[in-house]
């Protein structure tokens, strides 16, 4: 069993957000299932496991934030983070292995629009 049910996050611009994940989410199969004038939530096969959320009066976005997706193969890696900067997310570590996590650690991190790490990581060794 999954350790989560869903996870959801806040953001200052829903648009500005919408645009960010629905470009880098994409290529790890990722899509916006169903949205509102101040949501959205994304998930796999139907099921909704992450979604973002307006941020309310004086919300301030979390610098610490970090949710990192599975990605099948390290190309989708790659096209996560060329699709998340073309939609305005900013670099925080580009396609690379991270041996310090694991020796087939393949990663890229991004920050979203509001400065929270997104990351897609992909674990398959390759020869």
């Amino acid at each position: 069993m999954p350790i989560f049910d869903h996870l959801s996050i806040g953001v200052r611009n829903i648009e500005a957000a919408r645009r960010f994940y629905d470009a880098a989410l994409a290529p790890l199969g990722i899509t916006c299932l169903y949205e509102g004038a101040d949501y959205a939530a994304y998930g796999r096969d139907g099921e909704d496991d992450f979604s973002i959320h307006q941020g309310g009066e004086g919300w301030c976005p979390d610098p610490k934030v970090h949710i990192a997706f599975k990605a099948a193969s390290r190309d989708t890696v790659e096209e996560f983070y060329r699709r998340g900067i073309d939609a305005g997310g900013s670099d925080d570590g580009a396609p690379a292995i991270r041996d310090e996590y694991a020796e087939d650690y393949f990663a890229a991190f991004l920050k979203d629009p509001d400065g929270q790490r997104i990351e897609a990581v992909c674990h398959i060794r390759q020869t």
